[in-house]
């Protein structure tokens, strides 16, 4: 879930809310730590995706991206990961991507009681990546951080 007066996102099993408050080496020694893995690391850019299989948010399972910028938490997106939104490139459409854009409209509403825009700790998005080919929420925290990681 997320929390409208910080911006904080509770996963189930992970123990410490993900928000701007923790810190890349607060993340990395999670204990018991979730399964973390490297995906962009051009310094001072560092993104992991975080294994959330059997935790869903909510009703729904949702694969993580958390995004940093040194040692600063800056972003973090939210995946539904339903298969009928596709499993693969193969199985890929662009109604099943917006279908995944209604929903999580839907679900930032039905359970976390938000809309996109602009908050006191930072901003929220609900989109389609154009280039990516895939519909994400994308949490980002104050407005003096790097809008890419």
């Amino acid at each position: 879930m997320i929390d409208l007066a910080t911006g904080e996102v509770r996963i189930p099993g992970l123990g410490v809310p993900l928000g701007p408050a923790l810190s890349r080496d607060g993340f990395l020694t999670l204990s018991p730590g979730p399964e973390v893995r490297t995906l962009v690391a051009n310094e001072p850019y560092h993104s992991f995706a975080v294994s959330v299989a059997a935790e869903p948010l909510g009703d729904s399972a949702f694969g993580v991206v958390v995004q940093f910028y040194g040692p600063k938490l800056t972003s973090i997106s939210l995946t539904a990961a339903d298969p009928r939104f596709g499993t693969s490139w193969a199985d890929w459409s662009e109604a099943k991507e917006k279908d995944r854009l209604r929903f999580h409209d839907e679900w930032l509403a039905r359970t976390c009681g938000l809309k996109p825009g602009n908050y006191m700790w930072g901003s929220l998005h609900s989109g389609i990546d154009l280039k990516g080919g895939s519909s994400s929420i994308v949490i980002r925290y104050g407005r003096d951080q790097p809008d890419r990681g």
